[in-house]
């Protein structure tokens, strides 16, 4: 079970890290604001077809 533990911990430090590399990228606000929406976006559609 200790293997499952530490995938978890690995997906969520990479999410943490792309969000922190989107909200530290040179971008403007708006396209900033855009792809943290696309990936919650799409994010959340995966968290639902998985639920499904």
């Amino acid at each position: 079970m200790a293997a499952n533990g530490c995938f978890k911990a690995l997906i969520v430090g990479g999410l943490i890290g792309a969000a922190l590399g989107i909200l530290y990228a040179p971008k403007s606000g708006k396209e900033t604001r855009e792809e943290i929406r696309n990936f919650v976006d799409e994010l959340s559609a995966k968290a639902k077809k998985r639920r499904d």
